[in-house]
Parts: structure tokens; C-alpha cells; sequence
């Protein structure tokens, strides 16, 4: 259970860090245009915003990767890999999901925009944790 909780903290860390390191960035550079009446406000919705997201993503990732046998004996050092290069590509995993599923996932956010929600964040995490099994099902492998 050890491997799924750190790789479950190394993949929400790593999908987290990007958005904050660049958020701050942003904070601090100098104003292309006009600035705005509440810096740190805006800090603070891009957390919040970033903080449900990704939130969501690692729990889609910590439920196959929790259940998986073979994540759960791996190594903790190859855990942690799989999970910090997997967090950092999540962003863009995202995005390509979202674009397979925006078809039915547009209507979904009249009559129930929560469940819209968790499912556009939710379903790329699935998809990496399944990846991440494959990854660490592959290592366990005998090669002969």
C-alpha cells in the first residue's frame, strides 16, 4: 500500500507543480497590459481552480493504480518515476481527452454540470492510472 500512496503524492505533486510554477511566474512578471485591482485574488481562483482539476485527475489515477496488484509490488523508486513522468504529462492528456469527449460531455454540463465536471477531470487520471499499471505490469514481466 506504501507504492500506491507515494505514487498517488508523486503524481499530484508533479501534475500540480507546472500550474503553480508558471501561475507565480505570471504574478510576478511584468504587466503586459494594464494590472489588475487583485493580484493575489487571481492567485487565488488559479489555485482553487487548479487545486479541484488536478485534485480529480489524481483521484481517477489513485483508484486503478490502488487496486492494481502490480503497482502495489513495485518498487517504490519505479512507482514514484512512473507517477512523476505520468503527473507532468497529465495536462496534456487532458486536454486530449477532452477533445475525444466534449461531444457528450457538452450537453452533460446543462442538466448536471457537477457530474461534467468530475467526469472531464476525472476520466484523464483514469486513463494515466491505467497506463501506469500497464507500465508497471510490463516491468514485472519475466523477458526470456
Amino acid at each position: 500500500m506504501k507504492s500506491a500512496i507515494y505514487g498517488t503524492l508523486s503524481f499530484a505533486l508533479a501534475a500540480f507543480a507546472p500550474a503553480l510554477a508558471l501561475s507565480l511566474a505570471a504574478l510576478w512578471s511584468s504587466p503586459v497590459a494594464e494590472a489588475r485591482p487583485d493580484r493575489n485574488g487571481d492567485l487565488l481562483m488559479v489555485l482553487i481552480y487548479y487545486g479541484y482539476t488536478n485534485g480529480f485527475r489524481t483521484l481517477g489515477f489513485a483508484i486503478p493504480t490502488a487496486l492494481s496488484a502490480a503497482w502495489r509490488h513495485s518498487p517504490s523508486k519505479r512507482v514514484v518515476m512512473i507517477a512523476v513522468a505520468l503527473g507532468l504529462t497529465s495536462p496534456i492528456t487532458s486536454t486530449l481527452v477532452l477533445a475525444a469527449m466534449v461531444k457528450w460531455l457538452l450537453p452533460m454540463f446543462r442538466w448536471a454540470p457537477w457530474l461534467a465536471i468530475v467526469l472531464s477531470n476525472g476520466v484523464p487520471g483514469l486513463l494515466l492510472g491505467l497506463i501506469a499499471i500497464f507500465i508497471a505490469g510490463a516491468y514485472l514481466r519475466p523477458t526470456s
